[in-house]
């Protein structure tokens, strides 16, 4: 079938505070249209606080990729950054299918959300990276079935759960990061 892929470029948001509300940013079909592929999208000393449901909404679009995301918190939300691909998306290049590649996070802290990062993507969204970026007191941080590639430099979890910190079926990579309980 026909269907046309939009491109949304060198969206900026910078020194802003988002504080309650259900998403902070919602990218999904309704809004933005089921091709929607942000692209471009630069994040700079932004906090998401108290999101009843996610900081960033990632939901049912093409896309969300080659962003930066820099000094970034994440703080007491439902889920820090959630993505939701089409429930029908069987492979292929679609609309819809929502993967996330070449994302990288840069200083971002996520701390005390029920989840950090929810990407359990379809499509396999890859190479995504976290760069000095802190993991503190949330309930689950990572769940990343069929991400590739994504890894953590130079990042701190830090958690108090007994419950595994990371849900995964890729390889995941850490490089000089550091693990500790309370």
């Amino acid at each position: 079938y026909f269907w046309k892929r939009m491109v949304l470029k060198s969206l900026v948001l910078a020194d802003l505070t988002l504080q309650g509300g259900l998403n902070g940013i919602n990218h999904n079909a309704a809004g933005s249209g089921v091709g929607s592929d942000y692209n471009l999208v630069t994040l700079s000393h932004v906090t998401f606080r108290n999101m009843a449901n996610a900081g960033i909404l990632i939901d049912n679009i093409y896309a969300w990729d080659n962003n930066f995301i820099d000094h970034t918190n994440f703080y007491r939300c439902k889920t820090g950054i959630k993505q939701i691909p089409n429930p029908a998306y069987i492979g292929g290049d679609r609309v819809g299918m929502t993967f996330l590649d070449k994302n990288v996070f840069y200083q971002t802290q996520f701390v005390e959300n029920d989840v950090a990062i929810d990407w359990p993507s379809k499509r396999g969204n890859n190479l995504n990276a976290f760069i000095n970026s802190q993991f503190k007191d949330n309930g689950l941080v990572i769940n990343q079935v069929n991400s590739d590639a994504t890894f953590f430099a130079n990042s701190v979890f830090e958690s108090a759960s007994k419950h595994s910190i990371m849900l995964a079926n890729r390889i995941t990579g850490f490089v000089n990061s550091y693990f500790t309980g309370k």
